[in-house]
């Protein structure tokens, strides 16, 4: 018996409609891993750049506030060393030193003496045979020790803060206080830099170390917080908006400053918000906190 052979069915061709379907979804997926791929690499640029960013940023604050500490320290030794110093050598000094062009932010640098009472005559009495025939106490008081500025350089710009007794202004107590007892570096919270109170900043105050009990002068610099902060804003550019607080936490009452009062600040939903970082700095014994978002 002979066995028929075989019969298959014909192959039939796919048509052209499915074909070019079949080709849309693979082209379609191979351009989403590819899409997906490239916006993961730029998403992890992104990342990169800003870390970087905000490291730069929080060097240049450290650096800042180190240089303002060092000179701080060197016009106290210079203070020390020479007790008879007078407004005109003080003036000098300042002035050979060239703090506006050095030390952005700077406004001034001053000494502060630790008056008593029963010696406020004779200190006004030396301050005026000294070449400051007007200078006088302001507020006058005759109750415990006084912090008297005695000088404060460039006087153009400092000359409101000449004669104050510091304790008068909570923030200066404050930080005036703590200073001899904690006998290192204090920054002080806001505190206005003239007389008609337009200009914020900060006292940086190092005191000299004496015996407990001893009255104690300081040196401080008077920082402009416009001026300290308007260049690293100008270096960084657009790419971000950075708040710095007092203390290890984000409270808007210890706020010190917000780069957004020096131009727009990001929107909520806004791309610039995607990325935030949140470290710490040290003054002395000052604890900061600051918080940068990447725009």
């Amino acid at each position: 018996r002979i066995k028929a052979p075989a019969v298959t069915s014909p192959v039939r061709p796919l048509s052209p409609a499915l074909v070019s379907l079949g080709i849309f979804v693979v082209g379609l997926a191979l351009t989403g891993g590819a899409v997906l791929g490239a916006r993961t690499a730029l998403q992890a640029e992104v990342q990169a750049r800003f870390n970087a960013q905000a490291d730069r940023l929080q060097a240049e604050l450290d650096r800042r506030m180190v240089v303002v500490e060092h000179v701080l320290k060197g016009t106290l030794a210079t203070v020390m060393v020479s007790p008879g110093m007078t407004s005109r050598e003080f003036r000098t000094y300042i002035i050979e030193r060239e703090i506006g062009r050095y030390f952005p932010g700077v406004r001034g640098v001053g000494v502060v003496e630790t008056v008593m009472p029963r010696d406020l005559p004779r200190f006004v009495a030396r301050q005026r045979a000294e070449g400051d025939p007007e200078f006088r106490v302001r507020p006058a008081s005759q109750r415990g020790a006084l912090r008297i500025v005695r000088f404060a350089e460039p006087a153009e710009a400092n000359w409101s803060l000449v004669g104050q007794d510091l304790r008068a202004d909570p923030v200066r107590h404050e930080a005036v206080q703590q200073a001899p007892r904690s006998g290192r570096t204090v920054l002080s919270g806001l505190v206005s830099l003239d007389a008609a109170g337009r200009e914020k900043g900060w006292m940086v105050l190092v005191p000299e170390r004496v015996a407990e009990g001893q009255p104690a002068r300081l040196v401080f610099a008077a920082l402009s917080v416009a001026q300290v902060m308007e260049n690293i804003t100008q270096a960084l550019g657009p790419w971000a908006e950075f708040q710095l607080y007092d203390g290890e936490a984000i409270d808007a009452g210890k706020l010190l400053f917000d780069s957004a009062s020096l131009g727009p600040r990001a929107e909520a939903g806004d791309p610039a918000t995607r990325y935030t970082r949140q470290s710490y700095l040290f003054l002395g014994d000052r604890l900061l906190t600051l918080r940068v978002a990447g725009r």
